[in-house]
């Protein structure tokens, strides 16, 4: 399960924050009879960055969306599904006001477009694709590091660079 879901959630991790140094990570089968684990819980260092986590799972019901958040220190940022949303501090801070806003061109007719029209012209055109398939190594990396991870309880395993 993690290799084939949560390596989505690596992949956008590394194309946001670059490519990771450390995992960590403990899986268990609850909820479906298979020989592989069901759910995962993860912890991802990126150089010398403060620790990410997420968590995946195949137990979840249908139709649940994938969804990342980033807490900074003056805004808080979403991506649920598709669609990118941002909360920021009014004011002062301290008064706990917020403003929330969808970032126009997300959603399923702005980010996945921007992606295949990236395709597109790569294939087309020859320009640099958005992703290009080398980027998928280090998720591939961090995928394994969390597995050789579960096999050593839980421990912090480092990533091999490129």
């Amino acid at each position: 399960m993690l290799i084939n879901q949560g390596i989505h959630m690596l992949d956008t991790l590394a194309f946001l924050f670059g490519a990771p140094s450390k995992a960590a990570c403990v899986v268990d089968r609850r909820v479906h009879e298979l020989e592989a684990e069901d759910v995962a819980e993860c912890w991802i260092m990126e150089g010398e960055r403060p620790v990410m986590s997420f968590a995946c799972t195949t137990a979840a019901g249908v139709g649940v969306q994938h969804r990342l958040v980033v807490v900074g220190s003056e805004a808080t940022a979403e991506l649920s599904g598709d669609r990118l949303s941002v909360t920021r501090e009014c004011g002062d801070g301290r008064s706990g006001a917020k403003v929330a806003e969808t970032v126009p061109g997300t959603g399923a007719d702005g980010l996945l477009a921007a992606q295949f029209e990236a395709m597109i012209d790569a294939v087309t055109l020859g320009t640099e694709p958005l992703c290009p398939g080398e980027d998928a190594l280090s998720s591939l990396a961090a995928a394994l590091a969390c597995y050789a991870s579960v096999r050593g309880g839980g421990r912090w395993v480092e990533i091999p660079g490129p």
